[in-house]
């Protein structure tokens, strides 16, 4: 009772193709694999490496396509473009980031409306909220340039 090769198989061989068949594509189009089976473990560390490896360079790429159609070099040269932003992809968790969130704010670098924008969130509107700050009691900048000058005085 030979029969044929094909009727040794079983569900799980076809299932186990169909999984090869996945992974091969996916990993063809730089997606990692564990973000198309919907796998939970390293799905962190597999959305990073596939939004660097993959969906910012797919940007890149649309975004001089779209430069070079629509505005032309010599536009493109006096400034005029297009930017795609791909920074809110990934879901931002303001809890979670509150250190580096505070330190953003606090090297003077980064705006409270700064830091609310690239998290998704609405800019308040208060003067207060566009000043920047550094640490020493998260003053403003200029408040701190003073002392600094009034300091280089003595």
């Amino acid at each position: 009772m030979g029969g044929s090769p094909d009727a040794n198989r079983t569900t799980r061989d076809i299932r186990a193709l169909a999984d090869d068949i996945f992974d091969f594509t996916a990993r063809t189009f730089c997606i990692p694999p564990v973000l198309l089976f919907g796998d939970v473990a390293g799905t962190q560390d597999a959305m990073a490496r596939w939004l660097t490896t993959c969906i910012d360079p797919l940007c890149d790429q649309i975004q001089e396509e779209i430069i070079r159609k629509r505005y032309g070099f010599a536009e493109w040269e006096k400034g005029n473009s297009l930017r795609i932003d791909t920074s809110s992809i990934l879901h931002f968790d303001l809890f979670s980031n509150a250190a580096a969130v505070e330190k953003l704010i606090g090297s003077g670098a980064f705006s409270i409306n700064d830091v609310r924008r690239a998290a998704g969130a609405s800019a308040i509107q208060e003067d207060w909220a566009d000043r920047h700050f550094v640490t020493k009691n998260f003053e403003t900048v200029a408040s701190a340039a003073r002392q600094m000058e009034g300091s280089e005085e003595k």
